[in-house]
């Protein structure tokens, strides 16, 4: 049995690890004739926008179609699920809807406490759009106090990948800010 990991970034080394630890061959997938003769594929996690670009660029859509039309079994962890879902599978669309029914029921209460105006979703449950935040607002709706839900809107993040790289950057200047403060406080009490 060989079992492929889609490795254009992401969780896939460890997925081989993983698949080697069982005894199961694991091979990369990063172009078309990678998938040949596989038994299934994993797609792991990671961010599902560099993902679907590198899907795209790699010329992997069509075969990765053809691989789950063949019916091997395709698995999705995080960005991976949200490729899949994207594509039609069922299940991943599910098992997306249902986790967003789990965390807007917990965003309902933090709205019930703070009454906010907006929630932004980001990162890959941001990514998976309106199959995660349709269900997610359908639950913040249900359990949340009518007055704090009432002008609420629920958006999905517009930073992307850049979130990480930009709350990084955003913790380093607020430091940088400390430490100068502090530079020049220590210079005028000498």
């Amino acid at each position: 049995m060989k079992i492929g990991v889609l490795a254009l970034q992401g969780a896939f080394q460890e997925h081989l690890d993983t698949l080697r630890a069982i005894g199961v061959e694991g091979v990369r997938v990063r172009e078309p004739a990678d998938l040949d003769r596989l038994s299934g594929l994993i797609i792991p996690g990671g961010e599902s926008t560099t993902m679907r670009l590198g899907i795209e660029r790699w010329g992997l859509h069509e075969p990765l179609l053809d691989l789950a039309r063949s019916g091997a079994p395709l698995f999705g962890t995080c960005a991976g699920m949200i490729v899949l879902a994207r594509e039609g599978d069922a299940g991943c669309r599910r098992a997306i809807a249902d986790a967003g029914q789990v965390v807007g029921a917990v965003v309902a209460g933090l709205v019930n406490l703070f009454s906010p105006e907006m929630v932004v979703i980001g990162g890959d449950l941001g990514e998976a759009g309106d199959l995660l935040l349709d269900p997610l607002r359908e639950a913040v709706r249900r359990d949340a106090l009518p007055a704090a839900a009432a002008e609420l809107k629920v958006v999905a993040g517009e930073l992307g990948e850049r979130a990480n790289l930009l709350g990084a950057l955003a913790l380093v200047l607020m430091q940088s800010e400390h430490e100068v403060a502090a530079r020049v406080a220590g210079s005028a009490a000498a």
